[in-house]
């Protein structure tokens, strides 16, 4: 009795060890599950988002750690384009937009490695020639194209699927939208500047002698304008070189005939020496007016006081810093009253032309 209870016993206790093996070994070969591998912040980027258009497109990703594969294509979801579709057949693939880097542009570590090409099918292109990627690397490409694809001609915001080698397929969007152009508007004034050197004064270098022609210092006139050119004039008040003490006045022998004054005969006279003058950042030449010219020491002419006289003028376009040089030069004979108070105030006058 006791041996037949024991013999019982001991069989369930095999049973119950014999299953407990065989689950064991079934678990040991249950399937293991595998998380998927995702690109890192995908974007793609339509150079032109307006409805209708055509656009270049900039792609760029970082591949996750165990990432190695050559292949990458990219689909867009509900895109209805022009008649042949949204990508076009064949597209050169660049490292650069409008001579741009991609890599400057997306901030990618470098350009898809090999040498990619492109084709189109439908809304999906699909890359070619890529060679094998590294893990957790940014990479970037240019279809280059400016009609690489044609935008829906519905405004919409549009998803898109990028995959690229053993990731699993990363959704972007891309928004397209009625007018993604801004126009801006400037207005640049007319602008004209006139400066002289030596502070409004302009003395003779000597005192006048009846042997000698004098000359005073010169004053520069500094002539800027974004204007078509600028015109010079000038103006006598005193239509000589006068003194009040004595009442006397040392007149022009011409306002309107360019000549030279002779030592010992009076005379007065403006005059711009030729060769004295620059154009300024415009180039070309400024033309000084014949009467007031000086070919030599006292040529040139008299300025009335009635009107303005033309003395140079620059007619090529836009300068900055276009100089004449204006000198009075004047003679005196033996007779000529003495006084140290002799004096004329010339206006110089400038205007741009636009």
């Amino acid at each position: 009795m006791k041996s037949t209870l024991l013999s019982k016993l001991k069989k369930s206790y095999v049973l119950v060890l014999l299953g407990a093996i065989v689950l064991a070994n079934l678990a040991s070969i249950a399937p293991k599950v595998f998380a998927l591998t995702y690109l890192v912040k995908p974007q793609i980027i339509l150079t032109n988002m307006n409805s209708g258009g055509g656009s270049s497109v900039i792609i760029e990703f970082t591949t996750s750690a165990t990432n190695v594969g050559t292949s990458l294509s990219l689909t867009f979801t509900g895109w209805t384009g022009g008649a042949a579709g949204a990508v076009n057949v064949t597209q050169p693939v660049l490292s650069t937009y409008n001579s741009i880097a991609c890599t400057t542009i997306t901030g990618a570590t470098s350009y898809l490695p090999g040498s990619p090409a492109a084709t189109g099918s439908g809304a999906t292109v699909t890359f070619s020639g890529i060679t094998a990627l590294t893990g957790s690397h940014s990479y970037c490409a240019v279809l280059s194209s400016a009609t690489a694809v044609t935008n829906p001609t519905s405004v919409n915001s549009y998803p898109a699927v990028l995959t690229v080698g053993t990731d699993a397929a990363s959704g972007v969007a891309v928004d397209v939208i009625s007018n993604d152009q801004v126009v801006v508007t400037a207005t640049v004034p007319p602008s004209f500047t006139l400066s002289l050197t030596g502070g409004g004064t302009d003395a003779f270098t000597a005192n006048l002698a009846s042997g000698v022609v004098a000359t005073t210092t010169g004053v520069t006139c500094t002539l800027s304008t974004n204007g078509t050119g600028w015109y010079l004039y000038g103006i006598d008040n005193n239509a000589g070189l006068l003194s009040a003490s004595n009442g006397h006045n040392i007149i022009p022998t011409s306002y309107a005939t360019n000549y030279t004054l002779s030592a010992g005969t009076e005379g007065y006279v403006t005059g711009e020496p030729s060769g004295s003058t620059t154009p300024g950042t415009g180039g070309g030449s400024v033309t000084l007016s014949g009467i007031y010219t000086s070919s030599g020491l006292g040529n040139g002419a008299g300025l009335g006081n009635t009107q303005l006289r033309t003395l140079a003028s620059y007619t090529v376009g836009p300068t900055s810093g276009s100089t004449v040089v204006v000198k009075e030069f004047a003679a005196i004979s033996p007779i000529t009253p003495a006084a140290s108070d002799y004096t004329d105030t010339i206006t110089l006058v400038g205007a741009g032309t636009f």
